[in-house]
């Protein structure tokens, strides 16, 4: 037996190298199969050779551009980020149209740009794990 993704779900997440307190906390939630697939389908290429039969296709995907896609769907929040200052950073969603997939909340740019690559990169690994479909816990 399986169990279904919950798409409501979310869970606190804070970094591997916050170990200052009170630690910053992003709010992860789940991406449905649905919108997952779209996403790799738009970071993905594919194309067959015009050379021999032989040869391989060229497939390249956009790994950095999935995990912004990937976190821009899958943060819901996030408590205790600060600027510089020490002011908080205000999170800001949005509604957004994925073609062939519908509406979906969304990370607002604003936001997205306030996050590094390598925040996005970890938060993408993190959201992802929490998306994929579980087993019910096996009895001995």
């Amino acid at each position: 037996m399986i169990y279904a993704l919950d798409v409501d779900e979310t869970r606190p997440y804070s970094l591997v190298c916050d170990t200052s307190e009170p630690k910053t906390l992003f709010i992860l939630g789940i991406i449905d199969g649905v919108l997952l697939s779209a996403i790799e389908d738009s970071q993905t290429q594919f194309a067959v050779s015009n050379g021999s039969g032989s040869a391989a296709p060229d497939i390249s995907v956009n790994l950095h551009g999935k995990n912004v896609q990937i976190v821009k769907f899958g943060l819901r929040g996030w408590e205790n980020l600060k600027d510089k200052k020490g002011n908080d950073v205000q999170f800001k969603s949005q509604t957004l149209y994925v073609p062939k997939v519908g509406t979906r909340a969304s990370v607002h740019d604003d936001s997205m740009k306030r996050l590094s690559k390598e925040v996005i990169s970890e938060l993408a690994a993190e959201i992802l794990k929490a998306s994929e479909f579980t087993k019910a816990e096996e009895k001995n």
